[in-house]
């Protein structure tokens, strides 16, 4: 407990002293590697054994016995309906075998469209049917358990080894049928006609498969313990409820978002203010750039949960995309900073506060790396404890990776190139260890390999083409394994992401060829899948960044301007906003903005070049004063502005930034 107690003292001193960070108050100098050695990953832990908690265990709060068998009301088969059912009497008849009570209506051919409709056994419809219509159907139970109002009937059988009934409130809450003999999964289901419903397949913490649920019935089969292959021993039966359809998107919710989202409408009808279920909406919704509509069902959720961290730091996700980066970083300080516990959201925190540092307008990479390190330590000792968290560590422990090597790729580092390259090679180790039952192992895998070009897009090294190739096959891939558009839709736009990394690391080695192939299968793969991101600021930006790359090529390696500035006529919207905050390091964003001012130019749109030019040497101005960019930097600038002032005739104005580069690029020893 005292260990206990110091890690979480400890946790929240770190914390505490990294918010404090955060007031902007002071700079890094230009090699900021100076004062701090780059950070070495730590070494990968063996292959997880993580499991998911079961919610596949009986309903009856008293163990069930066995008693003298006797005389019971008929059974009649499993059975669903749309509407409840009338009480009837059971008359005594002869109890079917087992093989032929298990059966049930044909159910529609398609998952998409299977309805939802409680499950029945011999009338008996949990949720619904009351202890008395219970007792007039099957007669006394051979046990009662329990107290009045929450009690277990168990009967005795000839046909299964025992039936329990667990009642609350005088209704029957919960069916177990426990069979005399155990089913093969796959036959039971299509017994029940239930194969056209997607089941939920759920795991003990050492992955070993416990059961299979499937939400629209109802219906849960629980494994027979210690069988060499799944089999049913049990058969529960509960109410249609939020929670195993809960369960199912957050099982594929990393590729099947139509699927998820068809879900997500069935539970917002169920339970209409469930938290969880608004969160997982706003996930699939940011994956997709719907960030207005991400942003509404996050805020659902946490009106829903208020105290929840966790959708406190998607909202910030939410805010960030939209170009509120202020609202987004204090939204996630504050949230951070209420996040006492040593637990996983704590690292989720870091991780996000750490992107948001890394990636948006005013960038501190080196705070971002210690947040992203701190998020490491932290998680890196839950993939060790086999359950549903280390799942999601593991998941974690690779966005802090891919984190690390994008702060290095972009920032001001030594010996970048070997740096980054141990951190996405640890990323990757994480990734190809992902449990098997995590169903999002090629997902991983892919984010690595986009994760790679995005770092190396800072530096331009080593060569794109083998991990593009890669990208590209493996996003082949992973669009065979689901028919979802959105889906579909989502690979096309990271593909494109891919590619528009690669044109520029390609720009940067001076490969020119290549850089605009890349940079056309960057163009069609965004423009596919852009038709739902149009709020999003961030995917503006990354169009915006491409129509640049693309000029680039054209004007600085082709020396075709006129070329180069078609592209960059596109670009400039996009990228020289005055009112916005770009997610854009702000001195190679006015480096950009300088540049495409020469090509403007040398075109003869002198007053667009002014435009353009002045705005980059304000980016760059403040890229200098934050430590992020060399002062020695600010003389090209400084210098095309005097020197288009002086061709424009105004020589006073062409001096006065002529000082000004001499002020800025030789400041006065102290």
């Amino acid at each position: 407990m005292w260990q206990q107690r110091q890690t979480r003292s400890h946790l929240h001193s770190i914390v505490l002293t990294i918010l404090a960070g955060l007031g902007w108050a002071t700079t890094v100098a230009a090699q900021t590697p100076e004062a701090d050695p780059l950070p070495v990953p730590p070494a990968a832990p063996g292959v997880l054994q993580p499991s998911l908690e079961s919610q596949l265990r009986p309903t009856a709060e008293q163990p069930l016995q066995p008693v003298a068998e006797q005389e019971t009301g008929a059974l009649s088969p499993i059975e669903t309906e749309t509407e409840p059912a009338a009480p009837e009497v059971a008359h005594p008849q002869p109890l079917p075998a087992q093989e032929e009570s298990v059966t049930a209506q044909e159910e529609p051919a398609s998952a998409a469209t299977a309805s939802i409709r409680p499950s029945q056994f011999q009338g008996v419809i949990p949720g619904r049917t009351t202890a008395e219509e219970i007792a007039q159907k099957w007669g006394e139970p051979s046990q009662r358990a329990g107290e009045q109002g929450n009690e277990v009937w168990i009967y005795e059988t000839s046909s299964f080894k025992q039936i329990a009934i667990n009642l609350a409130e005088g209704r029957a809450r919960s069916l177990l049928v426990e069979f005399e003999k155990p089913f093969r999964p796959d036959a039971l289901a299509e017994r029940l006609k239930l194969t056209a419903i997607d089941a939920i397949e759920v795991y003990d913490a050492h992955g070993e498969p416990l059961g299979r649920a499937y939400p629209e019935r109802g219906v849960i089969f629980t494994f027979k313990p210690g069988a060499e292959k799944p089999a049913v021993a049990q058969l529960l039966l509960e109410p249609i409820s939020a929670e195993l359809f809960v369960q199912r998107v957050e099982s594929r919710m990393h590729e099947r978002y139509a699927d998820c989202l068809r879900d997500l409408a069935t539970i917002e009808k169920l339970e209409p203010q469930h938290a969880r279920a608004a969160w997982l909406k706003s996930r699939i919704q940011l994956d997709l750039g719907r960030v207005s509509a991400a942003l509404a069902s996050v805020d659902q959720a946490i009106a829903a949960e208020p105290n929840s961290v966790r959708y406190q730091f998607t909202r910030g996700q939410c805010l960030a995309q939209l170009g509120r980066y202020d609202e987004a970083i204090e939204q996630t300080k504050t949230a951070l900073s209420a996040a006492n516990d040593v637990d996983l959201s704590v690292a989720h925190g870091m991780v996000t506060l750490a992107t948001l540092l890394a990636k948006g307008p005013e960038p501190d990479y080196q705070l971002a790396v210690k947040l992203y390190t701190e998020a490491v330590r932290l998680a890196e000792p839950l993939t060790r404890h086999g359950d549903a968290a280390a799942i999601d560590a593991n998941r974690l422990l690779v966005e802090a990776h891919l984190g690390v090597a994008y702060a290095i790729g972009w920032g001001n580092w030594r010996e970048k190139e070997a740096m980054v390259a141990k951190w996405l090679d640890q990323a990757e180790n994480f990734a190809n260890n992902a449990a098997p039952q995590d169903g999002w192992r090629a997902g991983l895998q892919f984010e690595v390999l986009l994760g790679r070009l995005s770092a190396q897009a800072g530096f331009g090294k080593p060569d794109p083409e083998p991990w593009v190739t890669a990208a590209d096959e493996l996003t082949g891939e992973l669009a065979k394994r689901v028919d979802d558009p959105l889906r579909h839709q989502y690979l096309r736009w990271r593909l494109g992401e891919a590619y528009a990394d690669a044109a520029e690391i390609a720009s940067r080695r001076e490969n020119v060829d290549l850089g605009l192939e890349y940079a056309q299968l960057a163009k069609v793969g965004l423009e596919q899948g852009a038709e739902d991101r149009r709020d999003s600021r961030s995917a503006r930006y990354r169009v915006g960044r491409l129509f640049f790359i693309t000029g680039a090529i054209h004007a600085t390696h082709r020396h075709d301007h006129e070329r180069g500035v078609d592209w960059f006529t596109k670009a400039a919207p996009l990228l020289s906003s005055k009112t916005e905050k770009l997610p854009a390091d702000p001195g190679r964003l006015g480096e950009s903005l300088v540049s495409m001012g020469v090509s403007f130019w040398e075109v003869g749109l002198r007053q667009k070049a002014l435009e353009l030019t002045e705005r980059g040497a304000q980016l760059m101005k403040s890229a200098v004063d934050n430590g992020n960019l060399h002062a020695k930097a600010l003389n090209v600038p400084l210098g095309n502005l005097a020197a288009m002032h002086k061709a424009l005739g105004d020589v006073e104005r062409a001096q006065a930034f002529e000082e000004l580069a001499e002020k800025e690029t030789n400041p006065p020893r102290q």
